[in-house]
């Protein structure tokens, strides 16, 4: 169990019903026929196992005595965060962002760790979208960057204490 600080805990209770205190992150990426969903699947669930944050969920502290803490989740499925979408073919960056406002204007599951991945298809010109949703208590914007880099781009690895999560 590790103790949330109070300014991440801050950003839990900053939380209202139209306000979500999330940061998110969009890559395009430009056709390549040779991405195929199911592997791109499987590299992404390797990759998610291997940064012990985001397998973490909240622990909340009997009576709300204290901020809430970081505890590993037992029951943790990458299934239950990556998300596969296919828009209609042809879909443009505008109707994508209005798509993503949806996605980014819904609560985290508080019951399993603050975060989501989105993969979109059918973006115009044969696109497809990386998309990551993460609660501003497990990361701020720079950590955020550096954990969306590392799971897109990074060497498989160890990567939390690289991104100080």
């Amino acid at each position: 169990m590790e103790k949330m600080s109070g300014m991440d805990a801050s950003f839990l209770h900053l939380d209202t019903e139209h306000v979500q205190m999330h940061v998110s992150f969009l890559a395009l990426l430009e056709p390549d026929p040779s991405i195929r969903f199911e592997a791109l699947s499987r590299e992404l669930v390797e990759r998610v196992c291997r940064i012990p944050a985001l397998s973490r969920k909240l622990a909340p502290v009997p009576l709300d005595i204290h901020h809430p803490a970081w505890v590993e989740d037992t029951d943790f499925d990458p299934i239950h965060h990556i998300r596969a979408i296919r828009l209609r073919d042809g879909t443009t960056k505008a109707e994508l962002a209005t798509f993503l406002a949806k996605i980014n204007a819904q609560p985290i599951d508080r019951s399993r760790p603050l975060w989501e991945l989105w993969v979109i298809e059918g973006i115009e010109d044969g696109r497809m979208a990386l998309f990551l949703k993460l609660h501003h208590a497990l990361a701020d914007g720079v950590a955020g960057s550096r954990l969306f880099t590392l799971l897109f781009d990074g060497p498989p690895a160890e990567l939390s204490d690289e991104l100080g999560i």
